[in-house]
């Protein structure tokens, strides 16, 4: 579903079965997969996934072309949400945004972490929202728009934490990130 010009929001499902077909393949839409199983870990080669701490570059994310996998579950804890995922989603939705097909974020059931991060994009980077919209009118809209959102405890945290405090989420400190929770 079409949330904002050329950003899609949706499920595991409606990327099996393509809700583009009939598009050209320029047309597609690079694919922001926001869900660990099957499509992060299908990519990255991990059975269970890599322990945590390892030294694996792929531990949060596998990049492509057109693809960008998390490593991302949708549990109500929110520590378990890696700042470097939203920041890696957000430069990835950025890069390919204004390309044809624009940008389709999917999680498993289309319901938490795909709209969670679609709804802190919006916030962001666009004029979607007016200036000091609050948090609960934001969330009043996107379901105007979006009706399947349903944020599970942790990715609902993560979302108010990006309208209470949008800068945290615009850091560039990607790398300084990774190498403390490696060195831990």
């Amino acid at each position: 579903m079409i949330v904002y010009p050329n950003l899609a929001v949706g499920s595991k499902m409606d990327l099996d079965f393509g809700y583009w077909d009939g598009k050209s393949i320029s047309e597609k839409p690079a694919v922001l997969h926001a869900c660990k199983f099957p499509c992060y870990r299908e990519k990255a080669g991990h059975v269970n996934g890599p322990a945590f701490g390892t030294p694996d570059d792929r531990y949060y994310f596998v990049e492509s072309e057109r693809d960008l996998y998390l490593n991302m579950v949708d549990t109500p804890d929110p520590k378990y949400f890696s700042h470097i995922l939203f920041t890696k989603s957000f430069d990835f939705i950025n890069k390919h945004i204004g390309s044809p097909g624009g940008v389709f974020i999917h999680c498993n059931q289309g319901q938490s972490r795909s709209p969670g991060l679609a709804l802190m994009y919006l916030r962001l980077y666009t004029e979607f929202f007016n200036e000091g919209v609050t948090f609960s009118e934001a969330l009043r809209i996107f379901k105007d728009i979006y009706p399947y959102i349903n944020m599970g405890d942790g990715m609902l945290y993560k979302v108010r934490e990006c309208f209470d405090n949008p800068d945290i989420y615009l850091s560039t400190q990607l790398n300084s990130e990774v190498d403390i929770v490696r060195t831990k």
